[in-house]
């Protein structure tokens, strides 16, 4: 058997202890306080509460009307939501900001297609009074429509969908409220639902985050037009003047002749869906 000279056995001695003294330092061992430690990263917390959207959905015309279907069923088809419904048990067109005097009632209901709501037996501005107030709701934003009717120039101040999104933004509530014809006609109300759900994906960072406008509310009216036929939509004061004599402000030519028209009346009448904004005070 080979022997070892006492100055191997010294070095193998020193080798040893310098070996369990690095694999001290790096369990994390202390000492004189000059040591490694060992870092422990965060679990990262996780902002999906935050990234839910929060919608509070209404009406005029009703729980039970087919244009709150259709936009109940538009904003569903958005990524990340959370929808409540609370409308008027009963049309309400044209009752502008009347409210209830001591509070309204109200019921769970169902839509027209069977989702879940809560129907107010008051006005417009009673049903958001209820969600905000009763409910306890604390939507991103309020949606209101899709209304029958076109609620463009002076009628914007009789309107109850107009009222609603008035009402939310007086309140700090982002609002947009949509209108379209007479008569519901999915092609043509479609188009409504589509801008609403645009405006709401292309906003949807400052909704979340609390740092979208609320000195007016985004009132979106649609021509009585074949959806082929409209043009593109555009960004327009609303009249504040009465209808020019003899205009029917709930038909329109499509025929998009006016490129630029110069308020919502006048892009209804060409053809073009039309963005205006809304103070919360008419």
């Amino acid at each position: 058997m080979r022997h070892l000279s006492r100055y191997s056995v010294l070095f193998l001695l020193l080798a040893g202890l310098f070996a369990a003294a690095c694999t001290s330092d790096e369990d994390g061992a202390t000492g004189n306080g000059n040591e490694a430690t060992t870092t422990v990263e965060a679990t990262p917390t996780t902002e999906a509460e935050e990234e839910t959207l929060r919608i509070l959905l209404s009406n005029d015309d009703g729980i039970g009307h087919p244009g709150i279907e259709l936009m109940l069923q538009a904003l569903l088809e958005l990524p990340d939501v959370e929808v409540e419904v609370v409308a008027p048990l009963e049309n309400q067109s044209a009752t502008g900001d009347s409210t209830t005097e001591g509070g309204a009632e109200y019921e769970a209901a169902l839509t027209d297609g069977g989702y879940e709501g809560t129907a107010v037996d008051g006005f417009p501005v009673d049903a958001v009074n209820v969600a905000i107030d009763e409910l306890g709701l604390e939507p991103h934003v309020v949606v209101s429509g899709i209304n029958d009717a076109q609620n463009i120039g002076p009628f914007a101040e009789i309107s109850g969908t107009v009222a609603i999104a008035r009402h939310a933004v007086s309140l700090g509530i982002p609002a947009v409220a949509v209108s379209a014809g007479l008569q519901f006609n999915e092609d043509e109300f479609s188009v409504g639902a589509d801008l609403v759900t645009e405006w709401i994906e292309e906003n949807r960072a400052a909704l979340l985050d609390g740092t979208m406008e609320t000195d007016v509310a985004i009132s979106i009216n649609i021509p009585t037009c074949d959806s082929a036929d409209m043009g593109d939509p555009v960004e327009v004061p609303r009249r504040t003047e009465e209808f020019p004599e003899g205009a029917d402000p709930f038909t329109s030519d499509c025929d998009l002749a006016d490129p630029d028209p110069e308020d919502d009346v006048a892009a209804l009448r060409t053809g073009n869906p039309a963005i205006s904004r809304v103070p919360p005070e008419l």
